[in-house]
């Protein structure tokens, strides 16, 4: 492989095949399902359809595509830094239940129940909640439960499923849904409700986080509702609900603690669940505008776009995109080959807040950079994203063998961001501290 340096234009590609990136078939491939049909979408029920973000396969039930997928990652990943800090653990539980596991509550669910037989006779039921099951997983594991191991904070992201009796194409009612549902256990009612505030606080801080407008809503003294505003539906969306429940639920599933001369005592429960799909929905309407959803960089599904304007400039785009995932930056290196306008278009859609241009007139423009107070909040946004996903992606292992020269980071690029007007030409090195990532 040459070594490459940069002077006064961007030379063409010489050195090394744009196939050894196999970028056509990765990215391309990728952007399937986003809408050819642009404009206006801040109004419009298919805010999620157009970015290629999910499609409805039939009411109720949907299919999440690469870019919707992504988001979803970025989503769980911020759940899963927040629910450490609180000293909350992971765990799986199966979405496939024994018919006794929720007997108690059969009526409360009623023909919202989804219900299967197995070949033996055997009843089943899908995974409506897991309150029932998971007091039974911690009577089975920890046998006997002492005090010593309570108060005990557990969590998972897994699939729910209800029959709704008028299920819709959007995320408010669906049949089959992701839910992240945490769980705390307790020795007596203080507890339960000093911790229950933990994570209340914890569901605000995560929303915060993620850019949303919500209302928390007191419902009695031991619930609260997490509501977000659609602006496209003029409604508010429950996107979480906390509850505390006491000792009913784990009393009828035998689940008690052992205390002193081996007496037995009741265990208190929380439950607290957010709705994964429902922030999807949730984000992008509140995010939505005319060329798409300008989402905050936390939560998009890449944090840049390199963009090569034409043949010339496509080894130094491979290049800015192999220092950037070589950063740790999550890149999308768009060289399909679609008009620019169509291309930048739909990177604007599907809402990555930062775009770079590439070509050889950048060169022979002189360099002017955004406003000090626009500078600051562009590397806050991105010191936000990269404390949650920095060297995340696979892409940063994948390159770690590229060699690129150092002499890249002075050239000069376009760049734009989704969130503030303009366009501006910039050194690379700029563009490195925009995003955080400078040394």
């Amino acid at each position: 492989m040459g070594f490459r340096v940069y002077k006064a234009g961007i030379p063409k590609l010489v050195t090394r095949s744009h196939a050894d990136y196999n970028w056509d078939v990765s990215h391309d491939n990728e952007l399937f399902g986003v809408a050819e049909s642009r404009g206006d979408v801040s109004g419009n029920r298919n805010n999620l359809r157009k970015p290629g973000i999910l499609t409805h396969m039939s009411p109720g039930i949907s299919t999440v595509l690469p870019i919707g997928k992504r988001i979803v990652n970025r989503i769980e990943r911020v759940i899963h830094v927040e629910m450490s800090r609180i000293g909350a653990k992971e765990v799986e539980l199966p979405m496939l239940l024994s018919s006794d596991t929720i007997n108690e509550r059969r009526n409360e669910f009623g023909r919202e129940l989804f219900s299967l037989t197995d070949r033996n006779g055997k009843h089943y039921d899908l995974c409506p909640t897991c309150e029932e099951l998971i007091c039974r997983m911690l009577d089975k594991a920890l046998s006997p439960l002492s005090k010593r191991n309570l108060p005990i904070y557990l969590y998972q992201i897994g699939r729910k499923f209800r029959d709704e009796a008028r299920p819709c194409n959007s995320n408010m009612r669906c049949r089959e849904f992701i839910m992240k549902d945490a769980y705390s256990f307790h020795s007596d009612k203080d507890s339960a409700a000093m911790d229950y505030n933990k994570f209340k606080q914890a569901y605000e801080r995560i929303f915060t986080l993620l850019e949303l407008s919500f209302d928390t809503v007191t419902i009695g003294d031991t619930e609260h509702e997490f509501r977000a505003m659609l602006p496209n539906k003029k409604t508010l969306m429950e996107i979480a609900h906390i509850f505390q429940l006491g000792d009913a639920i784990t009393t009828e599933a035998g689940l008690k603690y052992e205390g002193e001369g081996r007496m037995k005592h009741p265990v208190y429960l929380n439950s607290y669940g957010i709705g994964i799909h429902r922030l999807l929905q949730a984000a992008a309407s509140q995010h939505a505008d005319s060329e798409g959803i300008r989402l905050p960089q936390i939560i998009a599904p890449y944090d840049v776009a390199v963009i090569p304007c034409d043949e010339n400039s496509e080894q130094a785009s491979a290049d800015i995109y192999t220092l950037l995932s070589k950063r740790g930056i999550d890149t999308f290196l768009d060289t399909r080959k679609a008009p620019i306008n169509q291309r930048v278009s739909d990177m604007m859609n599907i809402g990555i807040p930062h775009i770079v241009y590439v070509s050889s007139v950048y060169t022979e423009k002189a360099m002017s950079c955004p406003n000090e107070d626009i500078t600051m909040k562009i590397i806050e946004g991105s010191k936000k994203s990269n404390y949650y996903h920095q060297y995340q992606s696979p892409t940063y292992s994948l390159l770690q063998d590229k060699e690129i020269p150092d002499t890249i980071q002075r050239i000069n690029v376009g760049y734009s961001h989704r969130s503030f007007p303009g366009e501006y030409t910039i050194p690379v090195s700029k563009l490195l501290q925009l995003l955080a990532v400078a040394r």
